[in-house]
């Protein structure tokens, strides 16, 4: 009783415990619906600043490598005003493999080593709106000036060029400058080389490349986000690109110039202007939106799925806590069914064995003087000891099934031979109480342990003897049909509740509130009986009424004929 006290104490605190921490989730869910929607906004946001990252980083390489391959095309000693025409070629090579450029300018500095001058090299392009210089410089124009007065503005705080070049310049020779340049509220980007005398460590000039806006809108941005968005289909936190709607707009009117959805969203879950990233992407915002839906909608998705599972979670540790309630609280009664078994198979034995004493001290005493005297004596020390070797025997059966060494000589047997047998055998153990009844026994073999089959009915027979009355009748019922033979024993007494009947072939199970020394018995006969039908492939069952009676059968398969028309020899299994 303490022990099953102490299971329930810890079963309690368990479900306590459980029931705590799920009010707990219950009440931070709320909570939770805000923290989902944040972190899908703060996901879809780093989704579109990765890919402007991505962006500006192609962009820079891809800006700065044609001054670069133009740098190494010409040579130093080459690169003078006086050979401007000379350079052409090299110059026109350079725009026709960077459509991403829309001018060249070729910088030097002035003669009197104060300043710059730039000339600009264009060739027609079908992104530009005007007219432009096929293979031919001119020196004097907006873009010129506007570099001339953005170098001027750099050297400002150097009185020469030299002075500049050697403070600035001469520890990065490979650096690049860069300028924003604003004509009409036309974004682009200057960007320039250095070209120097590394053996007089003078500055020589610069190369320029103005990036063409329009190729860049038109063109690069739409074929960038195309191919390098969502690379291989890759997810992004979590966020399948299935899922989402990711457009780039342009600063003009705000126009889409890309979308990775034919007809999508106009209103966006989240808007990241690129002015940050770079200012050539000033003009920029990317939007995404998720398809066929909206944050809210997919916070209330995530929401209910965090609900029910939080509520599944809790459930199943409620069943797996009656599990293991039900698991100990059965521990507990084959506890207290081994410890009643062992009370009363020590009673068991020992009644019969102060009977055989008894008798024993009878004889020793000299009290039997005659051979009348002498027959009741041997009658009551064969009886009990008949007893106490059936009992025996059933206790070292049971010990060999628990360790599983039990072996069964199992051997083909004809049907009606093996009915004849048995039903002799079944007389012979009630005598005048006893009848049998035979009905449709086919014609076959059955594979049995005959001893075994044996102990069965005997065990059967005990039961009816000891829950009938006195004097009441048993029945042996033999039958069958074309695949199976069947023995049942059936006698007249208490019978068994419904509720009971699964219960009866457990081990130390006694049904009923019978006084356990009023009618003998251990608990263990029938979970034997269960034991050796299952090793022979049989079926065991009861069959009873409260008040009129039971019946326990069991079922053994035919043998089919292949294997009866060749008999295996005798062998031996588990």
């Amino acid at each position: 009783m303490e022990s099953r006290r102490t299971i329930l104490f810890l079963i309690g605190l368990c479900v306590a415990l459980v029931g705590g921490i799920f009010v707990w989730q219950m009440t931070a869910l709320p909570s939770l619906k805000i923290q989902i929607q944040t972190g899908l906004n703060a996901a879809l946001e780093r989704i579109a600043i990765e890919a402007a990252e991505d962006l500006d980083e192609v962009f820079s390489v891809n800006a700065t490598e044609g001054a670069r391959r133009l740098k190494r095309r010409i040579p130093a000693s080459g690169f003078r005003p006086d050979r401007l025409r000379d350079l052409n070629s090299d110059f026109m090579l350079a725009a026709t493999a960077q459509p991403l450029a829309n001018a060249w300018l070729a910088v030097f500095p002035r003669q009197d080593n104060r300043g710059f001058n730039a000339f600009e090299f264009r060739l027609p392009n079908k992104f530009r709106k005007s007219g432009g210089y096929t293979g031919d410089w001119r020196s004097r124009s907006d873009l010129t000036e506007f570099v001339e007065k953005s170098l001027q503005g750099i050297m400002a705080p150097y009185a020469t060029v030299d002075s500049f070049a050697k403070s600035y310049w001469v520890s990065a020779l490979d650096s690049n400058i860069s300028f924003n340049y604003n004509p009409e509220f036309e974004n682009s980007l200057l960007i320039g080389m250095p070209f120097f005398n590394r053996q007089s460590q003078k500055l020589i000039g610069f190369v320029f490349n103005q990036t063409n806006t329009e190729y860049f809108e038109k063109v690069y941005v739409p074929d960038f986000f195309r191919n390098r968005f969502w690379q291989e289909n890759k997810p992004r936190e979590g966020i399948e690109k299935k899922h989402v709607q990711f457009s780039v707009m342009s600063g003009k009117g705000n126009k889409v110039i890309f979308s990775n959805v034919a007809f999508g969203h106009t209103d966006y879950n989240t808007l990241v202007d690129l002015a940050a990233m770079s200012t050539l992407l000033s003009g920029y915002k990317i939007g995404i939106a998720f398809r066929d839906s909206d944050l809210e909608r997919v916070t209330d998705a995530i929401y209910s799925r965090n609900i029910f599972l939080a509520v599944t979670l809790y459930i199943l540790l409620m069943v797996v806590l009656l599990l293991l309630y039900r698991a100990a609280a059965r521990l507990l009664r084959l506890s207290r069914m081994k410890t009643e078994f062992v009370a009363n198979v020590s009673h068991e034995i020992k009644t019969p064995l102060a009977s055989i004493r008894l008798a024993a001290d009878t004889l020793k005493l000299g009290r039997v003087k005659s051979m009348d005297q002498l027959q009741p004596i041997v009658k009551i020390l064969d009886r009990e000891a008949e007893r106490l070797q059936y009992l025996i025997h059933t206790l070292l059966d049971f010990s060999q099934l628990e360790a599983g060494r039990k072996k069964y000589k199992k051997e083909p047997v004809e049907v009606g031979g093996w009915a004849e047998d048995l039903g002799q055998y079944f007389l012979e153990k009630t005598g005048d109480l006893g009848s049998i009844d035979k009905k449709d026994l086919p014609h076959g073999m059955i594979r049995i342990d005959r001893k075994a089959v044996e102990q069965m009915l005997d065990i059967f027979i005990d039961n009816a003897r000891k829950y009938s009355d006195p004097g009441s009748k048993v029945v042996l019922h033999l039958y069958g049909d074309s695949k199976s033979v069947s023995f049942a024993v059936q006698d007249f007494g208490i019978g068994i509740k419904k509720e009971d009947q699964g219960l009866v072939f457990e081990k130390f199970v006694r049904i009923g509130n019978l006084d356990v020394h009023n009618v003998k018995g251990h608990g263990i006969g029938l979970s034997i009986a269960k034991a050796i039908t299952q090793d022979h492939g049989g079926k065991i069952g009861v069959k009873s009424k409260l008040g009129e009676g039971s019946t326990f059968f069991i079922t053994f398969p035919l043998l089919v004929k292949k294997n009866h028309e060749r008999p295996e020899k005798e062998t031996t299994d588990r």
